[in-house]
């Protein structure tokens, strides 16, 4: 009991992840263990203003119940993180004649694609929608358009399709996978189908990384 005391950090990064492999496997329960947050904060604080002596009889459940709040302050963070929890996000729309995008990460070429992270910020039906949600695009390009990089913002024709399911056994889940990084959508788009509609602008951390790795690689 008392060998947890020594690593305090340790023991309630644990229970930390243990919350978040909780709301992957196990979704839906965020009102409850919201509730169970706010009950477990609320002993915590009361405790905290009783007299030392009590504090010390009680101290196995004082550190179980910031072990629990630790769990399920990990759980409502996964929660949180979910892109899908939003009202506005792509997921809940099933058409579009066209969409915004912006390029979160560096182009790759692949094969007759440049495959690319994306934004989606509205799609248009009758009106522009602000929309919510990200995706993963290949657009079809000719030889000049391999300048396309992160920050740069696309107009393409139609919607993205949800990622289909694995067709094989014992396959790579690589919707799953694209799941964990809050990607559900993915388009295959023709050369005649986007246009660059902005050019990056503005300070950018990730974008100024990714220009002196890409001119590292040229050096070597």
């Amino acid at each position: 009991m008392y060998f947890w005391s020594k690593f305090p950090f340790v023991r309630v990064v644990i229970f930390f992840i243990l919350g978040i492999l909780s709301g992957v496997f196990l979704p839906g329960y965020q009102i409850g263990a919201g509730v169970g947050l706010i009950v477990s904060v609320s002993f915590l604080i009361i405790l905290s203003y009783k007299r030392k002596n009590l504090l010390i009889k009680l101290n196995p459940v004082y550190g179980s119940v910031i072990s629990l709040s630790f769990l399920l302050f990990g759980y409502l963070m996964l929660w949180q993180a979910t892109d899908t929890i939003r009202s506005n996000h792509i997921i809940n729309f099933n058409k579009g004649e066209y969409y915004a995008a912006k390029l979160i990460s560096q182009p790759e070429i692949k094969g007759n694609f440049l495959r690319a992270k994306v934004k989606i910020s509205a799609i248009k039906q009758q009106d522009w929608i602000k929309t919510s949600g990200k995706a993963m695009v290949y657009l079809r390009y000719n030889e000049g358009d391999t300048h396309l990089s992160y920050g740069d913002e696309i107009m393409v024709k139609g919607f993205p399709g949800l990622v289909e399911k694995s067709r094989n056994p014992y396959e790579f889940d690589y919707r799953q996978y694209l799941a964990y990084n809050n990607i559900h959508h993915q388009d295959f788009v023709n050369r005649n189908k986007w246009t660059i509609s902005n050019r990056a602008s503005g300070f950018s951390l990730v974008g100024i990384s990714i220009k002196i790795r890409n001119r590292l690689e040229q050096v070597l």
